[in-house]
């Protein structure tokens, strides 16, 4: 898992990289909470961080909306070409996120999570939010939450690199995945 990781902010050319085993919960649940949905309260609990000083590109996100089939395939140059990445993240999570520029970005590929888009209205495999255009920051306040001071990201201005938050599935809510039965608690991350 983490050598992929690591390849991946090399492919992009960060000069700093890290991970942090964030012990801390946002999932109490309460009434009108800002959330994008409900349902992602399940993932606003303990979570792996991954930071590197590199920003996506429009090519990156491209490679995101098509699973498994990354643009770098294509760049004999780069080392994470075969399109496995930020896939093997979904061992741990059913939902990643990403804050890069003037970004957020939610992937669910099991569509499930994330709240309904377009016409007709149907669940998506991702989100791409401009998070300071948007007013992310006060409209969805409670998603925002565990994001805040990592790094600097406060999302009142453009962030500078691109931090990953990786939600663990947990026992209490493993029979909700649709991805893995599989759940991981801190202590076994950081034992990896």
């Amino acid at each position: 898992l983490y050598e992929y990781l690591i390849q991946n902010a090399d492919d992009a050319g960060a000069r700093k990289f890290y991970l942090i085993a964030d012990e801390r919960s946002f999932n109490t649940p309460k009434p009108n909470s800002s959330l994008l949905t409900p349902e992602m309260i399940l993932w606003q609990g303990p979570a792996l961080w991954i930071y590197n000083d590199s920003e996506f590109t429009e090519k990156d996100f491209k490679s995101l909306r098509n699973l498994g089939r990354s643009e770098k395939s294509k760049d004999n140059t780069k080392i994470g070409r075969f399109g496995i990445g930020l896939n093997c993240c979904y061992h741990l999570s059913d939902v990643i996120s990403f804050v890069s520029g003037e970004y957020i970005t939610f992937l669910d590929p099991s569509q499930k999570w994330l709240p309904k888009t377009g016409n007709p209205p149907r669940k998506p495999r991702g989100i791409r939010i401009k998070f300071i255009e948007k007013d992310f920051m006060k409209r969805y306040s409670d998603q925002a939450k565990p994001y805040m001071d990592i790094e600097g990201c406060d999302f009142s201005k453009r962030f500078n690199g691109t931090l990953f938050r990786i939600p663990l599935r947990t026992k209490q809510f493993m029979s909700q995945s649709e991805i893995s039965d599989k759940a991981l608690s801190i202590d076994e991350l950081v034992k990896m």
